[in-house]
């Protein structure tokens, strides 16, 4: 095994806090300023990033100032366990500076920059800076906090650049694959756009209560039935705005209680789900197969009955801005958004034939299964990478030698 090296972080860098603000002056010079969601929002940046334009003096230029090779950390947060965010420098200009609320951590030679910015993502160095921050509502990092953090590192620095060469490998995959992510959403935008709504607008128009006559809410109260076991128990966190199928990472179940509400909120295939309290007009549509469920309060259900309109589509149009238009016109206010049932019912939905509404359906349903599936690539990603943080970052890890050898 390689040697590995211990030592606190202030040995291997030099730690600069900014102290450059965003404001321009007279008599400054311009520069690019690096600023905290430039840090917190990406794993590196460069002469390409964003940055926003602004002025800095001479001395702050020349201490502030960053290079190729420097990590940047984020000082401040609204939460301790959500500190020290790392971002690599690669090849940046001359008047890029660092902004406030950020570190710049300099290597002064025994540690390679790309290397450090992995090793300050794995869990022992987040678990040292969340315990080092201080503050009640807003938490910060000293310069000592900093400079104390507990790393061990290889003490030869190409089994540091191989490490990183490898941990950069699977950045580059799931940027490929988020930005064909990104792509397909992009298309999906174009087609409701281009084609979804211009359907609806030029259709006749339906009430949704007259193609649904069934329209209700969920039942209040539930809470009291949760369980480990039993029917799934949706809320409006099993929907999205980004299409109409439901989100299964955060279930509740509830063991259903006796009387008629079940009976009246027990969903079936096909059901469309509207959210009608607090974050409106989300709507959802239930798949086959989904076995016994029910809906909470802040959920209202339409069954479409019409043998001339397809669920699915009637789910895709007032998801789309056909129906946000008229959630957001609709929309009680006061001094609570709601939606009521009547108001429901209300809503249009457009009647074009049904061999076109079953068309359009599927082909939204195909992009977002598409979509579905890259996201689920890049998920696997992620966690592949937290793995090999855990095991790269680690002398004593098993894989260690045979992955960078």
């Amino acid at each position: 095994m390689s040697e590995w090296t211990a030592k606190p972080l202030g040995e291997l860098v030099e730690v600069r806090v900014s102290n450059v603000d965003k404001k321009s002056a007279d008599g400054e010079l311009p520069v690019r300023l690096c600023n905290y969601m430039d840090v917190y929002a990406s794993d590196y940046v460069d002469d390409s990033s964003s940055f926003m334009r602004a002025t800095a003096s001479q001395a702050e230029i020349k201490r502030f100032g960053l290079r190729e090779g420097d990590v940047v950390i984020t000082k401040d947060s609204e939460s301790p366990d959500d500190i020290a965010v790392p971002t690599y420098v690669a090849d940046v200009g001359e008047d890029v500076v660092c902004g406030y609320h950020l570190a710049i951590l300099r290597p002064t030679g025994l540690v390679d920059g790309r290397y450090l910015s992995y090793l300050l993502r794995t869990e022992a160095a987040n678990k040292h800076f969340a315990r080092t921050a201080t503050g009640s509502t807003r938490y910060g990092l000293s310069v000592g906090g900093i400079r104390s953090a507990p790393l061990s590192i290889p003490s030869c620095k190409d089994k540091q650049r191989r490490i990183a060469d490898l941990l950069s490998a699977v950045d580059e995959q799931i940027e490929t694959t988020q930005a064909l992510v990104d792509k397909l959403s992009s298309k999906r935008e174009g087609f409701v756009q281009q084609v979804v709504v211009p359907a609806a607008t030029n259709a006749t128009e339906a009430r949704l209560g007259d193609v649904a006559p069934t329209v209700t809410s969920g039942s209040r109260g539930w809470a009291n039935f949760y369980s480990d076991e039993g029917a799934l128990f949706l809320r409006i966190g099993n929907l999205t705005r980004k299409h109409p199928n439901l989100r299964f990472d955060d279930i509740v179940r509830v063991r259903v209680p006796p009387g008629g509400e079940g009976a009246r909120t027990r969903l079936e295939e096909g059901d469309v789900l509207i959210s009608i309290t607090a974050d409106l007009g989300i709507v959802g549509c239930v798949p086959a197969g989904l076995g016994e469920a029910y809906i909470n309060q802040h959920i209202a259900l339409a069954r479409v009955t019409d043998t001339a309109m397809c669920p699915r589509w009637v789910a895709h149009v007032l998801a789309s801005p056909y129906g946000v238009r008229q959630i957001v016109r609709l929309n009680d206010g006061g001094a609570k958004a709601g939606l009521n049932l009547p108001t429901i019912r209300a809503l249009k939905v457009p009647k074009v034939p049904l061999s076109q509404q079953r068309e359009l359906a599927a082909m939204l349903d195909a992009m977002d299964s598409n979509i579905a599936i890259q996201q689920q690539a890049v998920s696997k990603l992620r966690l592949h990478k937290l793995g090999l943080l855990g095991a790269l970052m680690t002398p004593s890890s098993s894989i260690n030698e045979g992955a960078v050898a």
